[in-house]
């Protein structure tokens, strides 16, 4: 599955903290993790690849559940372009230079939120 994601940088995102969970597993540039689709234990492996998140579920589930629950974990549904559009203001820019392709990254247990 490839989904488009624009400006995003996976790596940057797996690796900023902002989860208690630690990053998805890296194996040869890409991330892999376990994921729970419609019930059903769903290995997937995630990579960036200019402006696309090409999306490998080692297990057959609904690409429609399984695409919405990548947009969700990634926040990919959040206009990012709009974003960095507030952040050019002069006072706010230099968060820029080191943060573009950072995406909101949501832990993929909500019990972590509990």
């Amino acid at each position: 599955m490839r989904i488009p994601v624009g400006d995003f940088d996976l790596e940057m995102t797996q690796r900023s903290g902002q989860t208690s969970q630690p990053p998805w597993r890296e194996v040869e540039g890409a991330f892999r993790e376990l994921l729970i689709i419609e019930r059903v234990p769903c290995p997937v492996e995630v990579r960036d690849e200019a402006g696309v998140l090409r999306v490998r579920p080692y297990v057959d589930v609904p690409q429609k559940t399984l695409r919405e629950k990548i947009e969700y974990i990634f926040d990919l549904k959040f206009d990012i372009e709009d974003f960095y559009t507030f952040l050019e203001d002069k006072n706010l820019s230099y968060t820029l230079d080191s943060s573009r392709g950072l995406r909101l990254f949501l832990a993929k247990d909500p019990f972590e939120c509990v």
